[in-house]
């Protein structure tokens, strides 16, 4: 259930399997591989968080390819039936916090439906990423400022930021 539910959100949201390809210094959004979800079993309820910790650890430290994708990925981790963990790591090029947000609500509505035997049901969407970007475009959207950007960036240290939550793994 916990896959179909991912796939819906992949299906429903163009930036989740949008990769950035450089087109003569200027970057290209285009469609990649579609991201994979797994479900594992946890060894054991007792070292639920442990798993957990080391799913985290191997998922952000995998290197983002942004030009191969996918920018996100996905794994719950099931301790029982009434037990999981849910880790999902996503590049900001891809999702921001206000989305993140979105995307764990319909996560979970959708989850709940399938479980349920009901199809989920969420709200229609207004616009996709790539008229979203054909929009920037036309009006003026500055590639020389991105690249500015992505200069300083260049070489920079890695930023490794906590967990954060009552139960963070």
């Amino acid at each position: 259930v916990a896959e179909q539910a991912f796939e819906i959100l992949v299906d429903r949201y163009e930036s989740l399997r949008t990769i950035v390809l450089n087109h003569l210094g200027e970057p290209k959004l285009r469609f990649g591989p579609r991201p994979k979800f797994r479900a594992t079993q946890a060894a054991a309820t007792e070292s639920l968080h442990a798993e957990a910790r080391q799913t985290v650890a191997r998922l952000v430290d995998t290197t983002w390819q942004i030009d191969v994708g996918p920018l996100i990925r996905g794994e719950l981790l099931l301790a029982n039936e009434n037990q999981a963990v849910l880790i999902v790591a996503v590049h900001h090029l891809v999702c921001d916090g206000w989305s993140a947000r979105v995307l764990l609500t319909e996560f979970i509505n959708a989850y709940a439906a399938l479980a349920s035997g009901r199809q989920p049901q969420l709200p229609p969407l207004t616009i996709n990423a790539h008229a979203a970007a054909r929009l920037l475009a036309a009006e003026g959207y500055d590639a020389e400022a991105v690249r500015r950007v992505a200069r300083r960036l260049d070489g920079m240290k890695r930023l490794v930021l906590p967990a954060c939550g009552a139960q963070a793994a």
